[in-house]
């Protein structure tokens, strides 16, 4: 156990973890069998304070306490006191070294070194021009790389979106990370999956030339603690709705199908992809059970036990094809052993519990 390690452990709070069930934390815990891959080791994460991000630093966190790995993590935030003030017991951790700055220009110090990269910065949280949603891929991408490389780093995730596929064609229904799809260039709404997708290839060029292992996670629909319940995914709109039993509306007509992975089996597919995951090999990340948007809606209704209405608003086109964004997710499960464990009535019940007091 380090000096550090060793400190921190007499006062470590609850939002040391970012708040997350401990149960969730020792499900990641004791199903990652590669831990001892990271000891003494120190981690880069972009995007870190985000959805995906939270669950990483809160799961790498968790299992150093726990293990005493030894590690050092070093965060690159726009605005780590903001963040600092939400998580206050993160303050007197010296396991991480915050970095402020933009994923398109940050500049790390030349003395600064380390082992592992994940890229998790890009944001689609927020409404913002497609260009700039575009720019943070390419530029930010490109930027991460650069500093990395200068870092000694010798292995990075890049966190990627099954958003590079495009639209699924209609004789398919699931889909595999060989499928040479593409988003539609001149839809400007395809800025994230072009984005992602030049993304990809910008980093396996310069991981190539720069000689270190890369690995990518294709990500689909998740569900879980930390995801925005009143921004534009369906599922936190459902849920925020049913807790408080106002109506759900559907704008459309209710039959795109999707599937839900629970974020606790998330952070376990990442981190397993991070350490496992074969050199410029995609993996496609995301659930296994499909429904459509209208048995979503239903399903929460039930499972929360809420008075909430379902309207409709777009009648059902028996002519037009169903839209799909499901994930094959065969190459994660037969490669590296990747599973679903929580089903999908659990994660929304967890998920309306954890932000019960939150909204």
């Amino acid at each position: 156990m380090s000096n550090n390690d060793k400190e921190e452990s007499l006062y470590i709070t609850k939002d040391y973890f970012l708040n997350l069930p401990e149960e969730d934390l020792l499900h990641i815990l004791h199903n990652i069998n590669s831990w001892d891959l990271i000891r003494g080791k120190r981690i880069f994460i972009s995007g870190a304070t985000g959805f995906v991000g939270k669950w990483l630093l809160s799961s790498l966190l968790f299992a150093n306490s726990k293990l005493m790995l030894g590690i050092e993590i070093y965060i690159l935030s726009r605005n780590s006191k903001n963040f600092l003030t939400s998580y206050p017991g993160l303050l007197d951790c010296k396991n991480i070294i915050f970095l402020d700055g933009n994923i398109r220009d940050f500049v790390l110090d030349n003395t600064i070194k380390f082992d592992f990269a994940i890229h998790a910065a890009t944001d689609v949280v927020q409404e913002r021009p497609s260009i700039d949603i575009f720019d943070d891929c390419i530029l930010g991408t490109r930027n991460f790389i650069k500093n990395i490389q200068q870092a000694g780093c010798e292995r990075m995730l890049l966190l990627s979106s099954g958003a590079v596929y495009g639209k699924t064609p209609n004789s398919m229904n699931l889909i595999p990370e060989d499928f040479l799809g593409a988003p539609d260039p001149l839809d400007i709404l395809s800025a994230y999956g072009e984005g992602k997708r030049a993304s990809e290839l910008i980093s396996s060029i310069l991981a190539k030339d720069a000689g270190f292992s890369i690995s990518f996670a294709r990500c689909f629909a998740f569900i879980g603690p930390f995801l925005p319940l009143d921004k534009h995914f369906a599922i936190g709109n459902f849920i925020l709705d049913a807790m408080k039993d106002q109506p759900i509306i559907i704008k459309g007509d209710g039959t795109p199908m999707r599937s839900y992975l629970y974020s606790a089996d998330l952070a376990i597919w990442l981190w397993e992809i991070l350490f496992n995951g074969d050199h410029l090999r995609a993996y496609n990340v995301g659930g296994d059970y499909q429904l459509s948007i209208k048995d979503l809606a239903e399903k929460v209704v039930s499972v929360l036990e809420s008075s909430s209405q379902i309207t409709i608003k777009t009648p059902v086109d028996s002519f037009r094809p169903v839209q799909k964004y499901l994930p094959d997710l065969n190459r994660a499960n037969n490669e590296l052993g990747l599973r679903s464990h929580f089903n999908l009535d659990s994660a929304i019940l967890k998920t309306a519990n954890f932000n019960k007091e939150l909204y």
